[in-house]
């Protein structure tokens, strides 16, 4: 019994140095921040809370496993390891269900249909929609094409693009008219685009469809590429009723959107602290 009750303890201590061993692994990884990216072994233990030796032993042990990377001035700091694990991070974000509750609470705010689009080629593709409240709505089919010249949501994927893409799709585009607003002059064209830009936004009447509006804002990811557009579609009657409050919508829904992906975050980091109130998306 005393040789059982020894090995239990034995184990119980095993646990705690685990633990502990997990705690102190955190502790070190987490002492670097923004604005010190590199630290001293001294200051190291001093963000960290531990003693120089245990400090020392836990670096050793991180730079050795790529976690941690010693450089020539004797400073450490975060090592490629850590981006790894991030990568995968990001990977496992899925602009859908990212999208998905935020696009039902939008419709549920202002009973109008609103859809999550993505560019595949020289097309626009719904992949996800959130049909509106009203009796009289604007519909669309999951999974329907359309070109990236007409409508909201097609201009802003359109216009987010590198400048060389647009140009190669103008180029090798016929801009067919659809409807008498639709776009087909390449001047008028790049002109609307630089518009999108500089607003962060598009909007449309009656491009696809007689009697049909909307809105579109783009959703960024973590690298701040255009990923996706957030639209809301409405009947014209209930678009020039309630525009500013559709736009105000879909602006603020594909900015919390884009935050969940990572966007605020990277965007406030590449801006630096004394610009992190403006970097990142309200």
């Amino acid at each position: 019994m005393k040789t059982g009750n020894r090995l239990r303890s034995k184990r119980d201590i095993s646990g705690a140095d685990r633990v502990r061993g997990v705690d102190r692994t955190l502790g070190i990884l987490t002492a670097f921040s923004e604005d010190r990216t590199s630290l001293t072994l001294k200051e190291l233990a001093q963000k960290a809370g531990f003693d120089a030796a245990t400090t020392l032993r836990y670096a050793r042990a991180l730079s050795h496993a790529g976690f941690l990377e010693r450089r020539s001035d004797g400073r450490y700091s975060l090592g490629f390891e850590v981006l790894n694990l991030a990568r995968i991070r990001i990977s496992q974000l899925d602009v859908r269900a990212h999208a998905l509750p935020i696009m039902r609470r939008i419709r549920d705010q202002i009973n109008e249909t609103v859809s999550l689009n993505v560019r595949s080629g020289s097309y626009r593709v719904m992949v996800e929609q959130m049909e509106g409240l009203k009796e009289f709505r604007r519909t669309g089919g999951i999974g329907q094409h359309v070109p990236l010249h007409c409508g909201a949501a097609s201009l802003v994927l359109l216009a987010f693009l590198p400048e060389k893409d647009i140009e190669e799709y103008l180029s090798s585009t016929t801009l067919r008219l659809l409807r008498d607003n639709t776009l087909i002059r390449r001047d008028k064209m790049r002109a609307a685009l630089q518009q999108i830009r500089i607003r962060g936004y598009a909007e449309s009447e009656n491009e696809r469809g007689e009697g049909g509006a909307g809105a579109a804002a783009p959703i960024y990811d973590h690298a701040g590429d255009v990923v996706a557009a957030l639209n809301i579609a409405a009947p014209l009657d209930g678009w020039r009723a309630a525009r500013e409050e559709i736009r105000n919508c879909v602006v603020a829904g594909a900015a919390e959107i884009s935050n969940s992906l990572g966007y605020g975050l990277v965007s406030a980091a590449a801006s630096g602290r004394s610009r992190r109130a403006r970097s990142r998306i309200p």
